[in-house]
């Protein structure tokens, strides 16, 4: 498929730039405050062991340390293991976007909290829980990309299986007990925001860790005002004289965990609560009406959103003035994915795509109108006034107003055509003296 480059004078338009990242981790249920505010060790649940004034050596998970005496054998903590599933949607409306954050969770014995740092402001009433449209069974297929069915159904959670020994429990939660919002200052910029699974959620996830070992949590959180535009911005070119549409370029940044980025209160709380992240599947969903210009890799896979699966999954979270239920037809899945390597954690992750669109100008229309319907009205009154004049000199009777429009009309189609009539009859003669033999000149 080919390409093509436009150069384009841009001028920023409206809203926030993207900045900021955003941060996933956990607070472990065996962590140690530490006086005076210092953070926890790094593995919290290795005691220090008591020596004996003997030497001798201590094995700890297979791996023998020498030391000066000998202590009992501890496992160390697994850490608990993540696979985090990002919705973008996009062009929903005018005035909102959604965020999905799907958390498909294992190993989850030492987790007390979860924590998601966003780096804008939300409230409370934008955040809403997902498990009810996953009930449905083409949802819930779609989100998870295999054929799955409900099993079993309790008042914390539910579980579906994909395969007869792979069972996963989904969590149904209260928003109002089961997360907390909590703002971040962040120095030169508008505040962020931490929203936190709460203890009595990841209670309730590692007791249901005897029955089953996965653990999905899914939420939506609704995006308007300034936080519409937090991972998007756009530039639009320099407008040409009364041009009809502008050409918008839309640079769309989805990044996670780029420490970097993170305010110095997140960065601190993130030292010791990292997930092993073992993949990211992030989806931009947005109009057929934007091309994909640009991105920084490959995507993977490129779709039309079926329209009849996904409308009554778009419902969930919009607010009460905004019951009516667009339609997810024209719209387009774009899906990267990362996966982990072996043993090594997927330490951050950034998706990068541009979009160009053309969105009409209607104010250039009525100006437009306005000033054509001027100069014409302009135009006939000097062709009338002239006629008259004509007319009179001529020793001929006024014209009645209809054949004076009639005959101005007519000068006028004759003005406007004689340009190209001149232009045809001088290809025409041009062509025929390339036909006609010319005469041999000699040298």
């Amino acid at each position: 498929m080919g390409t093509s480059v436009v150069a384009l004078k841009l001028s920023l338009s409206y809203g926030p730039l993207m900045n900021g990242t955003l941060a996933l981790w956990y607070e472990s249920n065996d962590a140690v405050p530490q006086p005076g505010g210092a953070a926890p060790p790094s593995a919290p649940d290795m005691a220090e062991p008591t020596l004996p004034d003997g030497g001798g050596s201590s094995v700890i998970c297979g791996a023998t340390v020498s030391l000066p005496g000998t202590a009992e054998c501890r496992p160390a903590t697994t850490q608990p293991r993540l696979r985090l599933h990002i919705n973008l949607w996009r062009d929903l409306d005018k005035k909102f976007n959604f965020l999905d954050v799907g958390l498909l969770l294992t190993d989850v014995e030492k987790i007390d909290r979860i924590y998601l740092y966003l780096p804008t402001h939300i409230n409370a009433k934008d955040v809403f829980d997902l498990s009810g449209a996953l009930k449905d069974v083409e949802t819930l297929n779609a989100v998870f990309n295999e054929v799955s069915a409900l099993v079993r159904d309790k008042d914390r959670y539910f579980v579906v299986a994909a395969k007869p020994e792979k069972l996963r429990a989904i969590y149904k939660i209260n928003v109002a007990q089961d997360i907390s919002i909590d703002p971040v200052n962040v120095p030169g910029k508008s505040n962020g925001t931490i929203i936190a699974l709460n203890n009595c959620l990841c209670t309730d996830i590692v007791e249901a860790d005897k029955l089953h070992k996965e653990h999905y949590v899914r939420i939506r959180i609704f995006l308007e005002g300034p936080a519409q535009n937090l991972f998007s911005t756009e530039d639009r070119a320099a407008s040409v004289g009364l041009a009809l549409t502008q050409d918008i370029l839309e640079t769309t940044e989805f990044r996670l965990n780029e420490r970097r980025s993170f305010p110095p209160d997140v960065l601190q709380r993130t030292a010791d609560g990292q997930f092993f992240l073992e993949s990211v599947h992030y989806f931009l969903i947005r109009s057929r009406d934007y091309q994909l210009s640009s991105q920084h890799q490959n995507f993977r896979k490129v779709r039309r959103l079926e329209d009849e699966i996904w409308s009554s999954y778009l419902s969930v979270g919009k607010p009460a003035p905004r019951t009516h239920n667009r339609s997810a037809d024209g719209m387009t899945i774009y899906q990267w994915r990362e996966l982990a390597g072996g043993e090594k954690s997927i330490d951050d992750f950034i998706a990068y795509a541009s979009f160009r669109t053309g969105k009409p100008r209607i104010w250039t229309y009525f100006i437009a109108i306005l000033a054509i319907g001027g100069i014409g009205s302009a135009i006939l009154n000097v062709v009338l006034s002239g006629l008259a004049r004509s007319f009179r000199a001529a020793g001929f009777d006024q014209p009645s107003p209809g054949y004076a429009n009639l005959y101005a009309g007519l000068l006028l189609t004759v003005f406007a055509l004689a340009p190209m009539a001149v232009a045809g009859i001088s290809r025409a003669w041009k062509r025929r003296q390339m036909r006609e033999p010319q005469p041999f000149q000699p040298r």
